[in-house]
């Protein structure tokens, strides 16, 4: 009996919210989109797809942004220092639907998709390493289920209703404003001289 473990993922273009005039993988290829607006994670699955199927053009001689943390890449698309970045799916579903929603977004479709398969004869000590360590992976929340990152919101969560500085500011002079405008009224008020209504009253009663 043959057991076969298999791990897929696949890599997504991420950019600002702002037209772009990427439409598919042939442009990353061709250079259509620039090879130094485009960000890259250092190392791994992703670079390696860069180098082997993306960069072989003449073109690629001008080399993408390299970045070694998610956030370096973050503060690079966000600063323009490029225009695209290129990450797993689910980080870029994670990004764009949660903590940049409404900044970021994903573009076109998954630009890679790949995987790595374990095939393992019946008996082997292996079989039961690698079940428990997803077991313990999963057990321990480092693995993410499909519905964290296939769910489509069709929206922004809603926001942590905190007052920056900049709103406590405006509320404070209007309701500055408003009592200002109060005393001022009941100032003049005070100062009015009464009415001619009110006199022939006063006369009424004095006589």
């Amino acid at each position: 009996m043959i057991r076969a473990i298999s791990i897929t993922c696949s890599a997504a273009l991420v950019q600002d919210t702002l037209s772009s005039r990427y439409r598919g993988l042939q442009d990353l290829k061709t250079c259509n989109v620039r090879p130094s607006d485009v960000c890259v994670p250092k190392g791994g699955a992703i670079d390696l797809f860069w180098i082997n199927t993306i960069g072989k053009n003449a073109c690629h001689k001008e080399k993408p942004v390299y970045f070694s943390r998610y956030k370096d890449g973050i503060d690079n698309l966000l600063t323009k220092k490029c225009l695209y970045m290129l990450t797993l799916s689910s980080s870029g579903n994670e990004l764009t639907q949660r903590e940049y929603c409404g900044r970021l977004l994903v573009t076109g479709e998954p630009a890679l998709r790949t995987g790595l398969s374990f095939v393992l004869p019946r008996g082997s000590n292996m079989t039961s390493h690698l079940s428990e360590k997803t077991v313990f992976l999963t057990d321990a929340g480092v693995l993410p289920t499909p519905e964290r990152y296939l769910r489509a919101t069709g929206k922004c969560p809603e926001q942590n209703l905190t007052l920056n500085v900049e709103k406590l500011r405006f509320f404070f002079y209007m309701a500055f404003s408003a009592c200002l405008f109060i005393f001022l009224e009941m100032i003049l008020d005070s100062q009015q001289p009464p009415s001619l209504e009110a006199s022939k009253l006063e006369n009424g009663s004095g006589s």
